[in-house]
């Protein structure tokens, strides 16, 4: 990923080529923030590389020139600005060199250094090529606008490929839209996350982990596993680091010092992270080799550690072409993706593509032309609901560079709406990408190089991070036998058939994590291994606003069971905590598939599954402890009820529940009638 830049056009790059998505350099780093404006160095360094065998070049002169014009055409514009800031100083008559360090400064987040280099050139020649296109750059990024506008139409005026015209127009676009929407700011309040998070080198592609408590992102620079790739000689230090991913965990609002993943994550290339699962079990990572353009690959959290990257199977990674940074449905079941693959609506495109089985991605899909443009579109994140997707993109109504909009999911339920500016503050006229709100939505994280920063790119978080209404996460810790313990979690519906999704708790520390859309009524399953299935109920149907719930879940093993018996622990409730719930014998059939006999049923369990339901009563069969073990049936919200006793009144049935709840504390009355 080269998160840090806004790609400017090298040599020997054709007119064609100009402004389009760049993918990847030599490095085939996970984002390149680049828009190749190819043509304007093309025609600036034919003219100016002339000029400078016009004065007297010593061997150190010559030896900066070659390594400054090397970088230089390699769009290492960071590299390149400390030699041309070196040459500028040495030879102030040789315009090119103040020209090319303005030019480098662009990239390398020092705007006003950029416009006091490139309109004191632009003073002494203004006809120095494309010095109107790099002065409106410097110009927008200093947020003069109408000084940059001017620039940029007499640029426009000076091309003749009509495609040129239209590509360059993005421009004065962007110019309006940083106008308009820098003159009505929105409430967001938007703060450099600051040391140790963030330093003087790159930090980009924040993701939110363990219920917002932990942040995985990437970072560039000094101490990174592959080291720094040297251009020339070892004691010259132009060169580049390697990404690596780092975490970091808050306490007490105060963030600690990240540290690298482990070293299956962290190679000697460029290793980014992209997202993480919503049940924060599955990391999902960018890399690239000499085969692809870069695909994405995951792996599986098992305690602190994290498993061996495998590439993504199915369509999602194209062979050749540039796939990123992803984003996962609350279900796990569709991916959201960036891919400059052929057949888009120009540079990186917004995708989808649907699970199929258990690990292959399929059904590839271009969300279309509302969320899409000719320019790059990418970092896409979709809220747990669905509902709404966050993206950057340069297209649209961009302030410049890349800037966070969102689109929403339209009444058909399949495409999706024309994407939406999220505004100032949070949007500047530098690159602004990678925008994550928090579970609650009342806050966000989100990368930028804007002025002002520590260094780069940089993280920052954004107050609030637009409110998620009608939403909820039901979150809580699973133990076994008083110690957490890993999960599976199933939500299903308790007025309906269908299963709303899987989710896993912690092997770590047993705690699970799951967000939802309210107006349903909740049936959670949770199974520890070699336990029985336990479930639990939420009624979220009135949630207006964003809620948390808690529901913490306690197994017991056989021998802490009787131990707890024996004890006469608390398991054993009161009589008036006794739960009876009324239903029509028409909503129920028996194991035989015929209607039920009125009457009380005492219930201790109920499953989704019908296999679990057969192997608890099994079970309870073999345990000797309860007059009459039957299952039945209930038609209308497809559970079967694994019943202990079918007695003849309520006074008969509660005493039943109490001794019932000894070994399931959960056990009720079903009145049908």
């Amino acid at each position: 990923m080269n998160s840090n830049q806004v790609e400017i056009p090298a040599a020997g790059i054709s007119v064609e080529n100009m402004i389009e998505s760049h993918r990847g350099n030599n490095k085939k780093k996970f984002v390149n923030i680049l828009s190749a404006n190819k043509k304007f160095i093309w025609c600036a360094s034919i003219v100016l590389l002339n000029t400078l065998g016009s004065f007297a070049q010593s061997p150190a002169d010559k030896m900066l020139i070659s390594h400054a014009d090397q970088l230089f055409s390699q769009r290492e514009y960071e590299q390149a600005y400390s030699y041309y800031t070196i040459l500028k100083d040495a030879h102030k008559d040789v315009i090119v060199y103040q020209y090319r360090a303005g030019v480098c400064a662009i990239y390398t987040g020092d705007a006003e250094t950029a416009l006091t280099l490139l309109k004191s050139a632009y003073d002494k020649d203004p006809t120095i090529p494309n010095v109107n296109f790099f002065l409106g750059r410097a110009y927008l990024l200093n947020d003069q606008y109408d000084d940059a506008s001017l620039q940029f139409n007499l640029q426009i005026a000076k091309e003749k490929d009509p495609d040129l015209k239209a590509r360059l127009q993005q421009y004065i676009v962007n110019c309006s839209a940083a106008k308009e929407l820098n003159g009505k700011p929105t409430n967001n309040h938007v703060t450099n996350c600051g040391a140790p998070l963030n330093t003087s080198y790159d930090e980009y592609a924040p993701v939110y982990l363990d219920n917002d408590s932990t942040l995985i992102y990437t970072y560039k620079g000094p101490g990174c596993t592959g080291g720094k790739h040297l251009y020339f000689e070892s004691n010259d230090s132009a060169g580049y680091y390697f990404e690596d991913i780092v975490q970091s965990t808050v306490s007490h609002g105060s963030w600690y010092a990240p540290q690298g993943l482990n070293e299956n994550i962290n190679t000697a290339s460029h290793d980014a992270a992209t997202a993480v699962s919503p049940d924060g079990t599955t990391l999902f990572i960018f890399r690239s080799s000499s085969d692809d353009g870069g695909d994405i690959y995951w792996s599986k959290r098992n305690g602190r550690e994290w498993s061996d990257p495998q590439k993504l199977k199915g369509d999602v990674n194209s062979g050749g072409y540039w796939e990123g940074s992803v984003s996962i449905s609350a279900d796990g079941h569709t991916i959201y993706f960036a891919s400059d693959r052929p057949g888009g609506f120009g540079g990186k495109d917004i995708y989808k593509a649907e699970l199929m089985g258990d690990s292959v991605w399929t059904n590839v899909q271009n969300l279309g032309a509302n969320v899409n443009t000719a320019f790059d579109d990418d970092a896409p994140y979709i809220l747990p609901d669905g509902s709404m997707l966050y993206y950057a993109s340069r297209g649209h109504n961009s302030m410049g560079g890349y800037d966070i909009f969102f689109s929403t999911l339209g009444g058909d339920m399949l495409s999706w709406e024309l994407a939406q500016n999220m505004g100032a503050p949070v949007n500047s006229t530098a690159d602004d990408i990678f925008y994550q709100p928090t579970k609650d939505g009342y806050h966000a994280v989100f990368a930028s190089n804007r002025k002002g920063g520590m260094g780069m790119m940089d993280l920052y978080f954004a107050d609030p991070g637009v409110p998620a209404k009608d939403q909820l996460t039901i979150q809580g810790l699973v133990t076994l036998d008083g110690k957490p313990v890993g999960a599976m979690v199933t939500v299903t519906y308790v007025d309906k058939q269908d299963i709303q999704g899987d989710y896993s708790a912690s092997t770590l520390n047993g705690r699970y994590s799951i967000n939802l859309p309210s107006g349903e009524n909740y049936k959670l399953f949770f199974q520890v291994s070699e336990q029985e299935e336990y479930s639990k109920t939420f009624d979220a149907t009135q949630i207006q606003t964003y809620t948390t719930h808690v529901m913490d879940v306690e197994f017991f093993s056989d021998t802490a069971l009787m131990h707890k018996i024996k004890k006469g622990s608390e398991m054993v409730g009161d009589k008036k905590d006794i739960v009876m719930r009324n239903d029509s014998i028409a909503n129920y059939l028996g194991e035989d598939g015929n209607p039920v006999e009125p009457g009380y049923y005492v219930v201790v369990g109920s499953f989704k599954n019908a296999d679990y339901a057969r192997r608890m009563k099994n079970k309870l069969i073999a345990s000797h402890a309860y007059p009459k073990i039957m299952l039945i049936f209930n038609k209308n919200n497809g559970f079967t009820y694994c019943v202990i006793a079918h007695p003849g009144d309520q006074s008969a049935s509660e005493k039943l529940v109490l001794d019932a709840r000894k070994a399931y504390p959960d056990a009720w009355i079903e009145f049908l009638k």
